[in-house]
């Protein structure tokens, strides 16, 4: 796991491009909060889109920007995922990731939503559902959600950034489906980056 640190160490460093990572985040940050104050993107009931401010966010840690151990999983069975109602979209288990935090030697699985693989710009996308031990403190009590891309194959890392952590659409209002967390993918750990949720976003 120390490898995967220091390259973690070494990335979060330097600049990314004309932008720090910092400056990046702040813009994807400054994206989200234009997505929910617009009424035709927004998750948020109608009634709050107007009163919506900023999404509340943990402070910008780099150290939650890793490149963590890639190990795919081949020849996976496709599965119906519970979601928060009827729904059971069709998914299959696409590798593990592995990755360190202080002291702590973490796994989490990605999986591929079978309905996006013949998407055009969705044929690498890898869905991360996770909880941790902030939910329902400071985060969603449901866990949150995190993406990144598929590696080459041949390719054994996988970079991961949970500063973009976001939580499902159903934290905001009940007429989303969203997929629960599988139980393989609870740290017990705090993940204290991404975004946050109030009880007070929502009536």
């Amino acid at each position: 796991m120390r490898i995967y640190l220091i390259i973690m160490v070494f990335l979060s460093a330097f600049p990314l491009g004309a932008q720090t990572y910092h400056e990046t985040i702040l813009e994807y940050r400054k994206s989200e909060n234009i997505k929910f104050k617009d009424p035709a993107k927004s998750p948020l009931p109608k009634d709050q889109v107007t009163e919506f401010d900023s999404l509340p966010f943990f402070t910008i840690d780099s150290n939650y920007r890793m490149v963590a151990k890639w190990t795919p999983l081949m020849d996976q069975e496709v599965f119906e995922m519970p979601t928060s109602t009827q729904r059971k979209p069709k998914y299959r288990r696409a590798g593990f990731i592995d990755f360190a935090l202080g002291e702590d030697s973490l796994r989490l699985t990605a999986y591929q939503n079978m309905s996006l693989l013949n998407r055009p710009g969705f044929e690498d996308y890898l869905f991360i559902p996770f909880a941790d031990f902030t939910n329902g403190e400071s985060t969603y009590g449901g866990g949150r959600y995190v993406e990144a891309e598929l590696p080459a194959q041949g390719e054994t890392t996988i970079l991961v950034d949970f500063n973009k952590a976001y939580n499902p659409y159903c934290a905001y209002d009940t007429r989303f489906s969203c997929p629960i967390v599988p139980d393989e993918n609870y740290l017990k750990v705090e993940i204290r980056a991404g975004v946050q949720y109030h009880q007070k976003m929502k009536k």
